[in-house]
């Protein structure tokens, strides 16, 4: 019995000592796997933890309550609700084991992540848990990577689901496994649609059986991963079925140890457009340099980078001569070189001539344009070079042929000069005698209708001066217009006046209607158009019937003044019309007794029109003709009562035998210059009948100022042509002394031209009057040149 107890207690005391160690070992590798561990005696609320657990947070056992409610102290906030919901699951039976992580506070203050797993171990016999053990391990690193993963995963999926440029995953078969928000864009499938499905869905249907070809031979041969990196272009198709141009980027990678694929797709659409477009552009531009007739070249500081084919074919070079090599000592002579260097210097952009050379060594001229561009971020300079040689030829031509063409009309204005001069000097005289016949009181009606006659005619080859002198100026671009604002009814009443006793002489009515009434101002040359409405009724007289009529019409056409001129005389053809404003072609009426020129309504059309009018004709035959004008208004309307003022004169009464004014009577003393005897002699009878006046005649400048030495005239007829020292000339010497400087000087000249009145004007002559000599307007100059002595008349032509 002994020994069976004996041998009872001895192997108890093995199966302790094995326990024991069993219980050793557990500990070492509780503590080398730093576990910390607990054991909870529910009822009693006391737990056991070992070193370790402690440790966890900075503590010893001796610091740490060893109580449920000093475990609960350490919790964190936010996990206390759910370690409390796990833990109760745990002992209600409801789960068979705790595993839960959270957060506990060390004695540092800092919070780390446990993860504790445990169990019931001792329940009563109703099932209430008495104990409750476990295990605890530190997991921030754990945590810390989840986190990190996490991060990394949320920011892979906004990369993958953001990214501009549509991704697609595939695995080793194909098979797409990611389908990206761009790439639902792109294709317009959702990802819900795609993924499970391959990839070829997505590839254009005429490339399907090559993209699964590609697919196949991709696995065969280890040269296919060149592609893997590399971007290409290929065709996709659209849900809708479009096709879609597309850029491809393929990377290869292994996922869970399986080889997948992710494709960068971007749609070139746009790209592909614009490169077309782009091409055409450039097809356009070369084609359209190549047409040009100039030759077009950019060069980098004389390296020739760009050339049309005009240039090339300019300077006989092929492409491969000139392109990427120096061109300017080629292309251009020494004096152009210096010429293009200096201009470069100074960053000038105009164009310029100079001469360039050709391969064969020939010359020519050129007209360079040159302008400066930014070329992919050089400097360059773009020059438009074009030979001009046969263009200054024909400048050389051209200006040959001005030069004889002005030296002709140089010649024809000398001409129409000496003409108008010779022709006036003789109808001085002529003329001249013929009016102091008529005023000779003991002349016999014979000779005093002798003396019409001559007038009759002298005016008549006057008037056909005038006009030669007129069209003459007009053609030259000679004649100068002077444009001022005034009323036309007043113009029109004037002119009436002027044309009525050669009406009354045929019996013919000239009436006007709406022209008083009109209160419009036209702006035009005053003169210009009374003398081109003078033609017209002057015509519409001469070539009417006897007790015809003639109306004057006026009216308002919008913006225009509209005058008619219409007549009762025979009419015109069609073809009289077609001919009328030809110079010098009367029509036929050269056949009659009907006096003209043929050149009035040439000149008429051209003075209407220089003064921005316009002039036509309507005319029927056995009915009548119809001359109509229009000018345009002046822009200010005028009230009736705002009329342009007129100097007020002094009025004078003129004795009705003499036609003297009554105040200068006075004893008056003329000096008269003139180299003609006759014109002197005309002059003489001229002054004879005008009382008190007192007539000095001399030949010449130098006879006059040897006149001058004793005499002091108190007015000076001056001839300005005059043999040795001019009429210009003897002005001058009088203006420049003190005695004579005030004496009236009035030119007396045969000299009419445009010229001849514009350089008189330079001169303050009292009055410039052209031969032939009128003696209404000879007294009249003489009169207002003794009144207004020191002011120059208007000059009278």
């Amino acid at each position: 019995m002994k020994n069976n107890l004996e041998q009872q207690i001895d192997e108890l005391n093995k199966e302790n000592q094995r326990l024991s160690n069993l219980s050793r070992r557990f500990e070492l590798a509780i503590d080398s796997a730093r576990l910390g561990t607990w054991d909870w005696d529910i009822t009693s609320g006391q737990i056991i933890y070992n070193a370790v657990w402690a440790e966890f947070f900075g503590y010893t056992l001796d610091e740490f309550e060893p109580n449920i409610a000093g475990w609960s102290n350490l919790l964190h906030p936010d996990d206390i609700e759910h370690v409390n919901q796990t833990l109760n699951n745990n002992l209600n039976g409801t789960t068979s084991f705790y595993d839960c992580e959270y957060r506990v506070k060390e004695k540092s203050g800092k919070w780390v992540w446990i993860r504790a797993r445990g169990e019931v171990v001792e329940r009563s016999t109703d099932g209430t848990a008495l104990r409750h053990a476990g295990s605890s391990l530190v997991i921030d690193d754990l945590k810390q990577a989840e986190q990190d993963l996490q991060l990394s995963e949320q920011r892979y999926s906004n990369l993958f689901n953001h990214a501009v440029e549509a991704i697609i995953v595939t695995d080793d078969s194909g098979i797409m496994v990611s389908f990206n928000h761009a790439a639902e864009q792109l294709f317009g499938y959702e990802a819900s649609e795609v993924i499970n499905k391959n990839v070829s869905l997505l590839v254009s249907s005429g490339f399907k059986k090559h993209h699964d070809s590609y697919i196949k031979n991709f696995h065969k041969t280890t040269d296919s991963k060149k592609v893997i990196g590399a971007g290409r272009e290929v065709y996709g198709q659209h849900k809708g079925g479009q096709h879609l141009e597309l850029h491809i980027s393929i990377s290869e990678s292994v996922h869970h140890g399986n080889r997948c694929f992710m494709a960068m797709i971007r749609d070139i659409a746009h790209i592909k457009n614009a490169q077309r477009i782009l091409s055409e552009r450039e097809k356009n531009f070369r084609l359209f340099a190549n047409s040009s007739f100039e030759g077009i070249y950019i060069h980098d500081d004389g390296i020739l980078l760009h050339a049309n084919d005009r240039f090339f074919d300019l300077f006989q070079y092929q492409n491969s001569e000139l392109l990427n090599h120096q061109i300017i000592p080629l292309l251009f002579t020494d004096d152009s070189i210096n010429k293009i260097e200096k201009r470069v210097k100074e960053k000038s952009i105009g164009h310029y001539e100079t001469e360039c050379i050709k391969k064969d060594g020939s010359i020519f001229i050129a007209e360079i344009l040159p302008r400066n561009h930014l070329l992919n971020g050089r400097h360059v300079r773009a020059v438009a070079v074009r030979d001009i040689t046969e263009y200054k030829e024909q400048q050389k031509t051209l200006q040959r042929a001005k030069d004889v063409a002005e030296s002709a009309n140089r010649a024809k204005s000398q001409f129409l000069s000496s003409m108008s001069h010779e022709l006036r000097t003789p109808l001085n005289a002529i003329m001249g005698y013929a009016q102091i016949f008529q005023l000779d009181t003991d002349a016999s009606e014979g000779i005093k209708s002798g003396a019409n006659e001559i007038l009759s005619g002298g005016r008549h080859l006057l008037a056909l001066i005038d006009d030669i002198l007129d069209l003459a100026q007009i053609e030259s671009n000679e004649v100068k217009l002077f444009f001022e604002k005034f009323k036309m009814n007043g113009l029109i009443n004037e002119c009436m006046l002027l044309v009525q006793p050669s009406a009354q002489e045929k019996g013919i009515t000239v009436t006007s209607t709406n022209c008083n009434h009109l209160n419009q101002y036209v702006y035009a040359d005053r003169i210009k158009l009374k003398q081109s409405m003078l033609n017209l009724l002057t015509n519409a007289i001469k070539y009417n019937e006897i007790d015809g009529s003639v109306l004057i019409s006026c009216a308002m056409n919008g913006n225009e003044l509209s005058v008619k001129v219409s007549d009762t005389g025979q009419g015109l053809s069609a073809s009289q019309l077609s001919n009328l404003f030809q110079p010098f072609n009367r029509l036929g009426a050269e056949k009659s007794n009907t006096e003209g020129t043929g050149i009035g309504l040439v000149i008429t059309k051209q003075l209407i029109e220089k003064m921005n009018g316009r002039i036509g004709v309507k005319s029927e035959l056995g009915v009548g003709s119809t001359f109509w004008l229009t000018l345009p208004v002046y822009d200010v309307i005028k009230s009736d009562n705002d009329e342009i003022e007129i100097e007020d004169t002094d009025k004078i009464t003129t004795d009705k035998n003499s036609g003297v004014p009554e105040q200068l009577l006075t004893p008056t003393h003329i000096l008269y210059v003139e180299d003609n005897k006759p014109n002197r002699l005309v002059m003489k009878s001229m002054l004879e009948n005008r009382k008190n006046t007192e007539l000095t005649l001399v030949n010449s400048a130098e006879s006059a100022l040897t006149f001058l030495h004793t005499n002091r005239p108190e007015l000076v007829l001056l001839d300005i042509d005059l043999p040795g020292m001019s009429g210009y000339q003897f002005f001058d010497l009088l203006q420049d002394n003190e005695v004579f400087k005030d004496i009236p000087v009035i030119a007396v000249t045969s000299n009419a031209m445009v010229e001849d009145i514009e350089r008189a004007k330079q001169y303050s002559f009292s009055a410039y009057l052209s031969k032939p000599i009128m003696m209404d307007q000879l007294y009249d100059a003489i009169d207002s040149a003794i009144q207004t002595s020191q002011r120059p008349a208007q000059l009278l032509v």
